[in-house]
């Protein structure tokens, strides 16, 4: 019964092979309509640097140390062990960076870690020196410079998707605080700025990420809430509690539903707490999906064919052995939208009868908060 999918981009490049996905798909007849995001990832806001940082994965002096969230064991983890390749959330040959930063890493780590150490003993905070350095990096005149030119180059593939009708919204944006040896905090924080400032009244929704930076995250919306209003949007995959709901809620933002908003008791009381007017359903496939442990799988069903009723059927099957007419085993699918639909409605106690009313209101919000014209 999937009608339409959307795209999620996490980088400019990743923004236009989206968009590129879709466009051949539409000429080739796909029976589910494609659309797509224009966006960095928070996780990816490192490319909003200077080009010649990002090659070399080399931040400016400071940003090498985010507070006290460096970890050298968990970068040689997301390295391996074979050699160079390429990492999903750097696009760098990691193993050959790595080697070749080791020994200046170390001696601005000692440096930066010295001054915190003096600002401490002089009565400073050691995080509010380090931010402040921080905040000079991010103020000097190259970085502003790459910062704004990664901005437009969002602000022109965005028209070009518009006009053609491929865009859904802006993003996937927002901030990540729970991996920040991907990207720190300020870097996040001046992507995300940038990218609200696309937002527009009339103009394509923000389609949001919110992880482990709940008053942040808020309160930038906030600052922007004109342009965040005017725009509307979806924080998606919120996992959030009671008062993280009614603060997005009051900043006129809707809510995304997926898998691993559904994992506790906890959780499905908060999700059935999101007015069917401002909820949205989603698989964020190929990741998030209900999994047998979470609380919501006491209320999964096998899944059926909207048109019939009937019972899929389908086999489930590991990704090496894999054949048409079969799901990859533990791997999300758009299919799957049935699962979050059955939890969320089991969660609001409308069980198997609520569905249709659930599904009917978050396929006519997301159709219109997306603008996902047939």
């Amino acid at each position: 019964g999937v009608q339409h999918a959307i795209v999620t981009a996490g980088t400019l490049e990743e923004s236009r092979l989206a968009l590129e996905l879709v466009r051949r798909q539409r000429a080739g007849g796909c029976p589910v309509r494609l659309h797509s995001t224009v966006g960095v990832h928070p996780t990816r806001c490192l490319d909003f640097l200077p080009e010649a940082d990002r090659a070399e994965r080399r931040l400016p002096l400071p940003l090498q140390l985010d507070y006290q969230h460096l970890d050298h064991t968990q970068e040689t983890k997301m390295m391996g062990r074979s050699g160079p390749r390429e990492d999903y959330h750097s696009h760098s040959s990691k193993n050959t960076w790595y080697a070749i930063q080791e020994q200046s890493w170390q001696a601005e780590r000692a440096e930066i870690e010295a001054a915190m150490a003096a600002a401490a003993d002089g009565g400073g905070g050691g995080e509010e020196t380090l931010a402040a350095i921080e905040a000079e990096v991010l103020a000097r005149p190259s970085v502003m410079a790459a910062i704004e030119a990664h901005a437009q180059a969002l602000r022109r593939l965005l028209s070009q998707g518009r006009e053609e009708g491929l865009v859904a919204a802006i993003g996937e944006c927002g901030l990540d605080y729970d991996r920040l040896h991907f990207c720190p905090r300020l870097v996040q924080r001046a992507g995300f700025a940038a990218q609200l400032g696309l937002a527009t009244e009339g103009g394509p929704p923000l389609f949001l990420h919110n992880r482990a930076a709940r008053g942040e995250f808020a309160a930038m919306c906030k600052e922007r809430r004109g342009a965040v209003g005017a725009a509307g949007g979806v924080v998606h995959s919120f996992d959030g509690d009671a008062a993280e709901l009614e603060q997005l809620l009051s900043l006129g933002l809707d809510i995304g539903i997926n898998g691993c908003s559904l994992k506790t008791e906890a959780n499905l009381a908060v999700a059935a707490r999101v007015p069917l007017g401002r909820l949205h359903l989603e698989t964020d496939a190929p990741w998030c999906g209900v999994r047998r442990t979470h609380a919501g799988a006491s209320h999964l069903r096998p899944l059926r064919h909207a048109a019939t009723g009937a019972v899929c059927g389908w086999a489930e099957e590991k990704k090496e052995r894999w054949r048409r007419g079969a799901t990859v085993k533990d791997r999300g699918e758009p299919c799957h939208i049935q699962h979050v639909l059955q939890v969320v409605s089991g969660a609001r106690g409308g069980g198997e009868e609520g569905e249709a009313e659930v599904a009917a209101a978050a396929f006519a919000n997301s159709v219109r908060v997306f603008g996902l014209a047939s």
